[in-house]
C-alpha cells in the first residue's frame, strides 16, 4: 500500500477550508458587460459591481446569561451586576459611554454644554425617545428621576450620584440644566444612570 506524501494532506485540508469560507462569504460580485460608444469605435468593457451590503434588521432577541438572576429591575433601587446587566438593556441612558474609546458619548441626551466655570452642565434631549405608551420622555421626567434618587422618602444606593449636585431646572421640555457644588470630573459617569 502506496502513502501519500504528506504536503497532498495539507494542501487538501487547505483546500477543503478555503471552499468552507467561500461558501461563509457574504459578498457578491457582479461582472456586467458595458458598452460604450467611442466616436469611431465601439468598445466592450466588463465592469466589477460590488453590492452595497444590505443594513443589519432592527429589532429581534437578545440572549445573553448571568451568574445571578437579577434581584430588581428599577435603576435607581439596584444594587447588583446581574440586575444592572438586565436593567441596562431595558431603559436608555441620559448618556453612554463609547464601547472602545471609553469616551461618554450621547444617549437620550442629544448633546449637553458645559459653563466656563464647569458647574452648570446643560443638556438637550432627544425628540425621538418615548415611554412604552407614547408618552414624549422630557426634561421633567429627568428632574424627576433625580429629585427622586436626592429624596429622604427613597432608599438608593445613587445618592452618592448626586450629592455635589445644587440645582436642576428644567429649561424647556427638552433641555435641562444641572448646577453642581464645585467641580467635579466625574459629574457625566455620575448622571449615567444606565
Amino acid at each position: 500500500m502506496r502513502s501519500r506524501p504528506k504536503w497532498l494532506s495539507g494542501f487538501s485540508l487547505l483546500m477543503i477550508l478555503s471552499f468552507i469560507l467561500a461558501a461563509c462569504t457574504t459578498t457578491t460580485t457582479i461582472i456586467e458587460t458595458v458598452e460604450v460608444e467611442v466616436p469611431g469605435d465601439e468598445v466592450r468593457v466588463e465592469v466589477v459591481i460590488t453590492p452595497t451590503p444590505e443594513p443589519a434588521p432592527k429589532g429581534g432577541t437578545i440572549v445573553d446569561s448571568s451568574f445571578a438572576d437579577a434581584t430588581i429591575l428599577n435603576p435607581i433601587l439596584f444594587n447588583d451586576s446581574a440586575s444592572n446587566a438586565v436593567s441596562s438593556k431595558l431603559y436608555e441612558a441620559l448618556l453612554s459611554t463609547d464601547e472602545f474609546s471609553g469616551e461618554t458619548i450621547p444617549s437620550v441626551a442629544e448633546s449637553w454644554t458645559v459653563s466656563d466655570d464647569g458647574l452648570v452642565f446643560t443638556f438637550t434631549l432627544r425628540e425621538d425617545i418615548f415611554w412604552s405608551d407614547g408618552t414624549p420622555v422630557t426634561a421633567h421626567d429627568f428632574k424627576f428621576t433625580y429629585d427622586a434618587i436626592g429624596s429622604d422618602l427613597v432608599e438608593t444606593p445613587r445618592k452618592s450620584n448626586i450629592e455635589l449636585v445644587d440645582n436642576i431646572e428644567v429649561l424647556d421640555d427638552y433641555t435641562v440644566a444641572v448646577t453642581f457644588s464645585e467641580v467635579d470630573c466625574t459629574a457625566l459617569n455620575n448622571l449615567d444612570l444606565g
